[in-house]
C-alpha cells in the first residue's frame, strides 16, 4: 500500500509539474521582463538624476559670486570713454540715471506695494521661493501663454547686479543660487534697499528718480495709489510706464491688481484700500524730464554725437552677449566700465569746427528751420568710425537726432557706383569703355521721355567713363536695365542696404526707402578695401571695473564686425580710377581734390529732384567720408554745392600731415586705349581728343580696331540694340594717324594721355 501511495503521489506530482510548466514559464517571463524594465528605468532615473544634478552643479559652479564692492551702490563708479589714442574724451556719471535714497526715506506702503506685486513671501524665503517657482512652472505647462514668473525680489536684484538676462536654464539656476548666496551675506532690508534703488522704471532707475519723473515729487511724499503705480511699472517698463495712452491704461490695470494684493496680504486696511481706489481712478502724471547731474550735483555737459553713438552700440552689444536691457544700462551708468572708442580726436575737432561755422550753411531758413547737414568719416581698412557730426551748429542735448546715422534720405546719383556701375563691371556686363547711347528714351514705358539728364541735354554715343564723370542719368538707367534689378539689389544687400525696390528710378537714387550717411560711407568702403565691405563700428573694446575685457570687436563672437566680399579687388580699382575722374574733371571738381592731388581722392556727387538733398561720398586711401546737406523736411534749395564744400573743408586739413598716397593697383588688369565713340581699340583715324587709356578686367578688353572711324557707317560697341543710337558728331577736324594704342604703356594711376575736353570749372560745385 505504501508503495502504491508513493507511486500515485509521484504520478500526481509529475502531472502537476507537467500541467503547470507552461503557466510557470509564462509567469516567469513576465516577471523577468518586469524586473528588467524596472531595473532599466531605475538606471535611467539614476542616470537622469545624475545628469541633471551634474548640469545644475556645473551651472552653479560656473556662477560668479557677486562681489561685495558691487553692493556698495552709494559709491558706484563712473564710466570713462577714451578716443583711439587712449585719451579720455567723456565721463558717464553714475548719478545720471538714478538717485540713491536710504530705506527709511521710502514709505512702508511704497515698499509693501513692490513686495505685494513682485514677491509676497519676500520676508519668508531665503532668496528662492520654491512655492512660487513650482506654481509658475505648473501655470506655464497648463497655460502656455501665461507670463507669470517665479522670480523673487532677490533674484531680480541678482539679474540687475549681474546684468545677465539670458532666457535659458543655466542662467535661471545661477540666478537662484546667487540669490540664496546673496541672502546668506546681507539682510532682507539691504536686499530691499538695493532693489528699490536700482530697479528700472523705463529710462530712470530707483524709486526716487521714478517718483520725480512720473509724479514730480520725492518718494517720501507718494500716496499708496502712487506707490502702487510705480510698482506696476516693473513687470515691463516699456509697456507699463505711464508715458502714453496705452501705457497709462496698462499701468492702471496692474496698479489695481497691486492694491488688491496689498489688501489681501494685510499691508493696508479696507479703508486705505477704498481711498487708494479713488485716487487710482484719478491719477495724474507729470512725466518730468530728469536733468542729468554729475557726482557733485552740477548739470552734466552735453555729450558729443560720437559718444551718443558709442553708448548705443555698447548697450546693444552687451544685450547681444546676454545682458538684460536694464543690466546693460546699469553697466554703463555706474558700472565703472572703460570704453575704448575709434574716434580720432584730431579729425573730430576739424569736423566740429566746420559744422559750427555758419558760412558753410548759406541757404535761408525755411519756416524758421535752418538748413542741416551731417557727415561721417570711416577708416576703410578697419570699418572704424573716426568722426561724426549729426547736424548744423552746437548740439544742445544728449541723444538728439543724429542725421549721420538716424535719417534716411534719397541719395541721388551717389547710389550709381554701388547699385549700377560697380556691380555691372564686376559681372563683366560693361567695361569702362563700353559705349551707350545717351538719347531721349522711354525707359519707364509709355510715351514720356524718361529719364532726363541734370544738364537737360543728350550727348549721343557716350562711354561709361564719361557717363560716370558727368553723372549722365540715361547711361546709368540703361546699364541698370542691362544688369537687371535683382543683381543691383543683391549688390546693395552686400553693403548692408537691403531694399526691394526694382523700378528704374532706383538706379538714379530715387529710392522709396532712403539711406543714411553712415550707410553710404560704409557702402563705398569696398572701393578702397580691395572690394570688401566692413561693418562700421564706433568702439573697439570695453573693459569692466576689474579690468576684464567684456566686449572686443575683434574677438567677441556675437558682436564681431561683419565683413563681406562685394567686388573683386580688380573691379574695386577700376571703380577707383573712374571715380577719380569725377573729382578731377567731373561733377565734384574742384572740391573733391585733396591736398592738391598729392593724395589720391575719388567720389560721387548726388542730387535729388528740385535739389532737396545734396550728397557727396568721397574717399582717399586713408578715409571714406559721406556728407549730406538739406532740410529736415525735404525742401527745394538753391544749389550752392554745400555738401562738397563741407566735405572739402573737413577732409583737406585732416590729410595735411599724412604721407602722399595713391590708390593701389592690385595687378592683373589690362590697359587699352579705346575710342570714345565705339569703345573699340583706337585706330589711326580716331580723333585723339576722344582716345582714353582705360583699365579692363581680363577677357573684357577690346580686341579689334575701331570700325566706325575705319570707314564703316554704323558704330560697333553699343551693347543694347534696342537703344537706337543718335548720329555721332562729325570727327573734330581732319583725323590724323596716331600710334597703336596697344603699345601704350600701362599706367599706374588714372591715364592722363589724350584727355577729353575739360569742363569749365565753376566757382561753386558743379551740379550733378
Amino acid at each position: 500500500m505504501s508503495a502504491k501511495i508513493i507511486k500515485e503521489t509521484s504520478d500526481l506530482t509529475k502531472i502537476t509539474k507537467k500541467g503547470g510548466r507552461k503557466k510557470y514559464k509564462k509567469h516567469s517571463v513576465f516577471l523577468r521582463v518586469l524586473k528588467y524594465t524596472f531595473i532599466t528605468l531605475l538606471i535611467i532615473g539614476f542616470v537622469s538624476i545624475g545628469l541633471v544634478g551634474g548640469y545644475i552643479y556645473s551651472c552653479i559652479n560656473s556662477a560668479e559670486i557677486i562681489p561685495d564692492e558691487v553692493l556698495k551702490i552709494e559709491s558706484r563708479q563712473n564710466t570713462v570713454i577714451y578716443d583711439s589714442n587712449n585719451k579720455q574724451i567723456s565721463l558717464i556719471y553714475s548719478s545720471e540715471k538714478r538717485k540713491i535714497v536710504t530705506l527709511d526715506k521710502i514709505p512702508k506702503h511704497v515698499q509693501d506695494a513692490f513686495i505685494a506685486i513682485e514677491d509676497e513671501r519676500f520676508w519668508e524665503h531665503n532668496g528662492f521661493d520654491a512655492f512660487a517657482f513650482t506654481r509658475a512652472v505648473v501655470k506655464k505647462i497648463t497655460e502656455p501663454g501665461n507670463r507669470e514668473g517665479g522670480s523673487t525680489i532677490t533674484m531680480q536684484l541678482v539679474k540687475t547686479l549681474t546684468g545677465k538676462d539670458n532666457l535659458d536654464l543655466k542662467r535661471k539656476f545661477q540666478e537662484q543660487y546667487l540669490a540664496v548666496n546673496l541672502e546668506s551675506r546681507i539682510s532682507k532690508e539691504k536686499v530691499l534697499y538695493l532693489y528699490l534703488n536700482l530697479i528700472n522704471f523705463n529710462g530712470v532707475y530707483g524709486v526716487e528718480a521714478a517718483s520725480e519723473k512720473y509724479f514730480g515729487k520725492h518718494v517720501g511724499e507718494l500716496t499708496i495709489a502712487e506707490g502702487a503705480s510705480l510698482a506696476a511699472i516693473i513687470k515691463g517698463p516699456s509697456i507699463f510706464a505711464p508715458t502714453s495712452e496705452s501705457g497709462i491704461k496698462k499701468n492702471h490695470e496692474r496698479q489695481l491688481e497691486c492694491l488688491s494684493l496689498m489688501l489681501k496680504n494685510n499691508f493696508i486696511s479696507q479703508t486705505q484700500y477704498d481711498k487708494a481706489l479713488i485716487q487710482a481712478n484719478n491719477m495724474k502724471f507729470v512725466n518730468k524730464v530728469i536733468i542729468a547731474k554729475d557726482n557733485t550735483g552740477k548739470k552734466v555737459p552735453t555729450r558729443p554725437y560720437f559718444v551718443d553713438n558709442v553708448l548705443k552700440e555698447v548697450k546693444d552689444d552687451l544685450v547681444k552677449i546676454g545682458y538684460s536691457d536694464e543690466g546693460a544700462t546699469s553697466a554703463i551708468y555706474g558700472g565703472g566700465i572703460k570704453i575704448y572708442t575709434s574716434m580720432d580726436s584730431t579729425v573730430q575737432a576739424q569736423m566740429n569746427k566746420v559744422f559750427n561755422d555758419n558760412s558753410y550753411f548759406p541757404n535761408a531758413n525755411v519756416n524758421g528751420k535752418p538748413p542741416q547737414a551731417a557727415m561721417i568719416i570711416i577708416d576703410p581698412q578697419t570699418g572704424q568710425v573716426r568722426a561724426v557730426y549729426g547736424g548744423h551748429g552746437k548740439k544742445n542735448a544728449d541723444f538728439v537726432l543724429n542725421r549721420a546715422t538716424d535719417i534716411e534720405r534719397q541719395p541721388g546719383s551717389s547710389i550709381k557706383p554701388i547699385a549700377v556701375y560697380g556691380p555691372a563691371i564686376d559681372q563683366k556686363i560693361i567695361t569702362a569703355g563700353t559705349v551707350i547711347d545717351d538719347s531721349p528714351s522711354h525707359l519707364a514705358g509709355g510715351t514720356k521721355i524718361y529719364p532726363h539728364n541734370a544738364d537737360g541735354r543728350f550727348s549721343g554715343l557716350t562711354p561709361i567713363w564719361k557717363g560716370i564723370q558727368r553723372s549722365v542719368n540715361v547711361i546709368a538707367a540703361k546699364v541698370y536695365l542691362l544688369e537687371g534689378p535683382e543683381n543691383a539689389l543683391n549688390y546693395l544687400k552686400k553693403v548692408n542696404i537691403d531694399r526691394s525696390q526694382k523700378n528704374i528710378s532706383l538706379s538714379l537714387g530715387g529710392m522709396e526707402q532712403g539711406v543714411s550717411p553712415i550707410q553710404m560711407a560704409a557702402a563705398y568702403v569696398p572701393f578702397v578695401h580691395s572690394g570688401i565691405y566692413v561693418e562700421p563700428t564706433f568702439y573697439t573694446k570695453v573693459v569692466d571695473s576689474r579690468g576684464k575685457v567684456i566686449l572686443d570687436k575683434t574677438s567677441t563672437e556675437e558682436i564681431r564686425q561683419v565683413t563681406t566680399p562685394v567686388y573683386s579687388s580688380e573691379t574695386a580699382y577700376i571703380m577707383e580710377t573712374l571715380l577719380q575722374r569725377v573729382v578731377r574733371r567731373g561733377t565734384a571738381y574742384p572740391y573733391g581734390i585733396v591736398q592738391n592731388g598729392r593724395i589720391d581722392s575719388a567720389g560721387k556727387t548726388g542730387t535729388t529732384d528740385d535739389k532737396k538733398d545734396k550728397w557727396f561720398v568721397g574717399f582717399t586711401p586713408y578715409y571714406v567720408g559721406a556728407t549730406w546737406y538739406g532740410y529736415d523736411t525735404a525742401t527745394a534749395m538753391r544749389d550752392t554745392g554745400q555738401a562738397l564744400k563741407l566735405w572739402k573743408a573737413v577732409m583737406n586739413p585732416i590729410h595735411d600731415k599724412l604721407a602722399s598716397a595713391k590708390f593701389t593697383n592690385p595687378g592683373g588688369l589690362i590697359a587699352r586705349t579705346a575710342c570714345y565713340f565705339s569703345g573699340q581699340l583706337s585706330g589711326p583715324n580716331c580723333p585723339s581728343s576722344g582716345n582714353q587709356s582705360l583699365w579692363y578686367l581680363p577677357g573684357t578688353e577690346p580686341t579689334s580696331i575701331c570700325s566706325y572711324h575705319n570707314g564703316q557707317q554704323q558704330p560697333q560697341g553699343s551693347p543694347i540694340p534696342i537703344f537706337t543710337p543718335s548720329p555721332p558728331p562729325n570727327p573734330l577736324g581732319t583725323p590724323k594717324p596716331t600710334n597703336s594704342p596697344i603699345t601704350t604703356p600701362v599706367p599706374t594711376t588714372i591715364p592722363t594721355t589724350a584727355p577729353t575736353p575739360k569742363p569749365t570749372p565753376l566757382p561753386t560745385a558743379a551740379p550733378t
